[in-house]
């Protein structure tokens, strides 16, 4: 598992070099807390789906897009949270950059 903590400059190299160190990788997701059309992935996706070797599918594991980044009441905060969260660590399903359910959906 890689996390990226600085998105600038971009570490292309960094990210190339943990990609090509685990062998049998089939699949880069990114996986955020804020809805799909805020925070970091709008800046990072386009880069990695440009500098990853064809042979990787790329994923995105969050919110789905809203106008707002809050649920809006705790319970919802946390139910999608507790989505997020086991989606991203459940390695029996891939995650697909186009998904056939809606964004956020699993």
């Amino acid at each position: 598992m890689g996390r990226v903590e600085l998105l600038y400059p971009f570490p292309q190299n960094e990210i190339l070099e943990l990609a090509l160190s685990y062998p049998n990788l089939t699949e880069v997701v990114w996986v955020q807390e804020e809805p799909r059309n805020m925070g970091a992935r709008a800046h990072m996706s386009p880069r990695l789906l440009q500098i990853l070797p064809d042979h990787l599918h790329f994923g995105y594991i969050g919110r789905p897009e809203r106008a707002a980044a809050g649920e809006g009441y705790p319970v919802a905060h946390a139910k999608e949270q507790n989505r997020i969260v086991s989606t991203a660590l459940d390695l029996t399903q891939p995650v697909s950059q186009y998904p056939r359910k809606q964004p956020g959906e699993r």
